[in-house]
């Protein structure tokens, strides 16, 4: 009975994006969105095998029933006050609007120039060591690296007859998941790549579509960028294992590896059993850290000798697991952003993380919003957006400060290339963005789908496109 409270949370979170966005409230792809996908991927849709086989690996749980009770509870809790904090999230929208964004848009060529010049950058940042600021430059280098694929991926599907854009964008894909995946054995860097990929394309194209074209169109190249994903993976996390699509059962067995996802959910609830239920006394961590490690992180061990650990590092020394490396240095079995409430303050911390989280995400999309029409405003933030969906699944605090840290580097990187090219004659003046066009509702601040591409400022970046692509006069992107 419990299992199917998961399964409704997961249903009425998918059912509040599609409704949301076939209302025209949001765009399909948001900040918010990833995030709840994260959260039903990671938290929720896992948690009934768990619960049908407690006992099935070294997190077993004798009695199940009373940590999934709470474990149904909290998740329920966490996602109403999400989406309500999201809802309000007071002064995210006027913080928004004080960000300096990008003051104009780049013609078609230099954009290509830019995505380019983002590859060895990235590759710098991500294979030579600096010390003291080596997890800084991982973190801009992997969002430099998906910035590119996600700009190569806005100019392809911009103009996708273009005979340049069909040439060039493979091979950013490839060099990007290539250099995404430089002293990594985790996926996150390539599902970084593929969403920035995805959200892209949809900024470019699927967004000035009517609802269930752009539903299909997303949902086919979602799964694409899945399979992709997969295979590279199986495939040593090289470009051989894509190779393997035409064969049925290695990519069948590909996705079904990349899909599971029961650990999350298993050691959340073994968690909460060992401290509510088993009174075990070593599951302690301190109040509030899914918060307060934002700010920790960056700081080196090698000055901050007393830094806190994480809850996904001292999870395997909790358990006793024997034959692995345990605690500092060791495996990390993350517990989800649910799940370590458990010993960073119970109930009183789930519902604040749900407060904060949703009002960073509030804030990213309000940004996004003042101009969803502008590449250096959209990719930047995309570029982050596998760090947003792996928020849910943890460690959170890294994910939330891979996020705020590789967005701030590309936002900034992509605002001063722009007023260089801006000073160069190579872009086209926009509007301001803060003035609201014909059509935009001021009291509620919602947008219909049909005016989320404003007229007005079709086409804008793309003037001189088609010249130097065809070498005649620009038209309009057709939906």
């Amino acid at each position: 009975m419990v299992s199917m409270v998961f399964y409704i949370l997961s249903l009425f979170a998918l059912g509040v994006m599609l409704l949301d966005y076939v209302r025209g409230r949001t765009e399909l792809l948001t900040l918010r969105n990833l995030f709840l996908l994260g959260l039903i991927y990671f938290q929720f849709i896992n948690a009934p095998p768990v619960i049908r086989f407690p006992q099935a690996d070294e997190y077993g749980i004798g009695d199940v029933g009373p940590a999934a009770q709470i474990y149904a509870l909290w998740c329920t809790i966490f996602l109403i006050v999400f989406l309500v904090s999201y809802e309000y999230a007071p002064g995210a929208n006027a913080i928004a609007r004080k960000v300096p964004i990008p003051p104009s848009v780049p013609k078609y060529s230099p954009l290509w120039g830019l995505a380019l010049a983002a590859l060895p950058l990235a590759f710098v940042l991500r294979a030579v060591p600096v010390p003291y600021v080596g997890v800084l430059a991982d973190f801009a280098g992997l969002a430099v690296c998906a910035s590119a694929a996600g700009l190569a991926a806005y100019l392809l599907f911009s103009d996708w007859r273009n005979p340049v854009a069909l040439l060039l964008s493979p091979a950013v894909f490839a060099a990007s998941a290539a250099i995404s995946s430089i002293g990594e054995f985790s996926r996150r860097p390539l599902v970084s790549v593929a969403i920035s990929i995805v959200w892209g394309a949809y900024y470019a194209k699927f967004r000035t579509m009517r609802p269930f074209p752009a539903l299909v169109g997303m949902g086919g190249l979602g799964f694409a960028g899945l399979v992709a994903v997969a295979l590279f993976t199986a495939g040593g996390r090289s470009l051989e294992g894509l190779t393997q699509i035409t064969d049925t059962s290695a990519t069948g067995a590909a996705v079904s590896d990349l899909t599971e996802t029961y650990g999350t959910a298993r050691i959340a609830l073994w968690l909460i059993d060992q401290k509510y239920e088993q009174d075990n006394e070593k599951i302690d961590a301190p109040f509030l850290l899914s918060i307060k490690y934002i700010v920790y992180l960056p700081v080196p061990r090698a000055i901050w000798g007393g830094k806190p650990y994480t809850v996904s590092t001292y999870a395997a020394d909790w358990a006793n697991l024997r034959g692995v490396r345990r605690g500092r240095g060791g495996v990390t079995n993350p517990a989800g952003i649910v799940g370590n409430g458990a010993p960073e303050g119970g109930l009183v911390a789930v519902v604040l993380y749900a407060m904060v989280y949703a009002w960073i995400l509030r804030y990213g999309d309000q940004f996004i919003r003042r101009a969803p029409w502008h590449p250096l405003v959209v990719i930047p933030i995309g570029s982050v957006g596998g760090d947003v969906f792996g928020m849910p699944r943890g460690e959170s605090a890294n994910f939330m400060f891979a996020f705020l840290f590789g967005s701030t580097v590309t936002l900034t990187l992509a605002t001063l290339i722009a007023n260089y090219l801006d000073r160069l004659g190579y872009s086209n003046p926009i509007y301001d963005p803060d003035e609201p066009y014909e059509g935009h509702d001021e009291h509620n601040e919602e947008w219909a789908y049909e005016g989320l591409a404003n007229p007005g400022y079709e086409g804008y970046g793309r003037e001189g496109a088609e010249d130097d692509a065809h070498g005649g006069e620009g038209h309009e992107r057709g939906v």
